[in-house]
């Protein structure tokens, strides 16, 4: 939220402008953490009270001089965007803003064959496609189970929106993105501080993927 429009302020102008600050630097060498400084100096002269912010997210054109499209470091109140305006890529900067990792996956195999869990897995780092902290950046999707957890998006106003399996039985969950009541994600314990968690994902809104995706 901001401070003088409870939607988001923007600066420089008004909430939805398109105007730019020109700073001092270069597109190329890479130097987000000047710019964003350089930026800082402009949007406090024109009145903004940056301490005041949780959040703060720098955008600039594009520079090829930078090998990403976004950079945050995880728990930071700052976020850069290099150009690439989309949801699903600002999302996944504000996800590191929230102490969100990125989405993995955990590929097993029996032999050549895909399995669900052997002693040969391999981990990806942006391997879950249904993740805005995964790696389909052209895509809007929410996030997963764990990490909405993480960010309490169930709390206070949505309880009861886990179930924590303790023994074996049947559960049922809602669709995740719909707005339905009742559970969204079982969380079931495998060992130490391990947990699966389960969701039932479906298209619907932001989470509009193809049917036959797999």
């Amino acid at each position: 939220s901001g401070i003088i429009d409870p939607a988001g302020d923007i600066f420089p102008g008004s909430r939805g402008g398109q105007d730019w600050y020109t700073i001092p630097y270069p597109s190329s060498p890479c130097n987000d953490d000047y710019w964003m400084m350089a930026a800082d100096v402009q949007a406090s002269a024109d009145g903004a009270q940056l301490e005041s912010y949780d959040q703060i997210i720098y955008f600039s054109p594009y520079s090829s001089a930078c090998g990403y499209s976004g950079s945050t470091i995880i728990g930071s109140r700052t976020a850069y965007i290099n150009g690439v305006f989309t949801v699903s890529n600002i999302a996944h900067e504000i996800g590191h803003q929230f102490k969100a990792g990125h989405a993995l996956s955990y590929e097993c195999y029996n032999g050549q064959t895909r399995v669900p869990l052997s002693a040969n897995c391999q981990t990806h780092e942006y391997g879950d496609p249904f993740d805005s902290m995964g790696g389909r950046i052209a895509h809007d999707y929410h996030y997963n189970a764990i990490h909405k957890g993480g960010f309490r998006w169930y709390e206070p106003t949505t309880p009861n929106r886990t179930i924590d399996v303790a023994t074996s039985g049947t559960y049922t969950v809602q669709r995740f993105a719909y707005p339905e009541a009742g559970p969204k994600t079982l969380r079931i314990p495998r060992s130490g501080s391990q947990y699966f968690y389960v969701e039932y994902r479906q298209p619907y809104g932001f989470d509009a993927f193809p049917p036959n995706d797999p």
